[in-house]
């Protein structure tokens, strides 16, 4: 019995049941191996990168341009760009997160943004800035969020000090 599995490669018939089950480890390993590589390639991840001039854009909330990148693995397969049109925070998130992107890489971004964003399921790298095709880079080899590509005056706490507390206690009154 033959199946044809993706882009039509034939597999042998490894996957009836009872034939499968009688097989020793490295048979099955083999026939594994033999259906994995007649599959099509997974798409791992869509990753966003707001762009302006080249540069990562400073604020992603005015942002007019998405680098769309498809990444497998450690690698490129595929890049497109998108407009951004949405002026409104949920109008925004919605286009992004229409896209496919599930990781997005940008400069500024406001909290109501940025929580639609992660509400969708888009992780969000904000404060980078740098040219484009190095963060990408710099992403792909694993090494975001990198002090190196923080923005200027990001000290890497940025929400530290959220929700008034400071030194002197809540909202800076000193006890």
């Amino acid at each position: 019995m033959q199946s044809a599995i993706g882009g039509g490669r034939a597999v042998t018939g490894c996957w009836r049941i009872s034939a499968f089950k009688n097989k020793s480890y490295l048979a099955k390993a083999t026939c594994l191996a033999r259906v994995a590589r007649a599959l099509p390639p997974i798409l791992l991840m869509r990753v966003g990168i707001s762009t302006w001039d080249g540069r990562v854009s400073p604020v992603l909330d005015v942002a007019r341009r998405l680098l769309v990148v498809d990444v497998e693995g450690n690698s490129e397969v595929n890049r497109t760009e998108a407009d951004l049109a949405g002026a409104h925070p949920g109008a925004r998130a919605e286009q992004i997160r229409g896209l496919g992107v599930k990781v997005l890489i940008c400069g500024a971004v406001s909290w109501p943004l940025e929580a639609m964003l992660a509400s969708a399921g888009v992780r969000v790298i904000p404060q980078m800035c740098g040219l484009v095709e190095e963060v990408l880079r710099a992403f792909l080899a694993g090494r975001l969020p990198d002090e190196s590509f923080l923005m200027p005056g990001c000290c890497g706490g940025r929400r530290r000090h959220r929700g008034g507390r400071r030194r002197g206690g809540m909202w800076g009154a000193v006890s």
